[in-house]
């Protein structure tokens, strides 16, 4: 579920570990470990903000598509 609140600060809770509670640490790391089980490996955490901003170009992308698909129409 996509939070854009909880979200606002991601980046920075990667970069520090200081800024990270225990809880977020351990879901990071269950998060990496799953990808290791789908086949991405050596994936660092920080790697991980591009889900964020994919999420965000989506919503663009959509948007950009349904235009174009309109004016085809006409």
């Amino acid at each position: 579920m996509y939070n854009s609140s909880s979200n606002s600060n991601f980046i920075e809770r990667l970069r520090s570990t200081g800024y990270q509670s225990s809880e977020f640490r351990v879901a990071l790391e269950a998060v990496i470990s799953n990808l290791c089980k789908i086949g991405f490996h050596n994936v660092q955490p920080l790697e991980l903000a591009v889900l964020r901003a994919s999420e965000d170009s989506d919503d663009a992308i959509k948007i950009m598509a349904d235009v174009r698909a309109y004016f085809q129409g006409m």
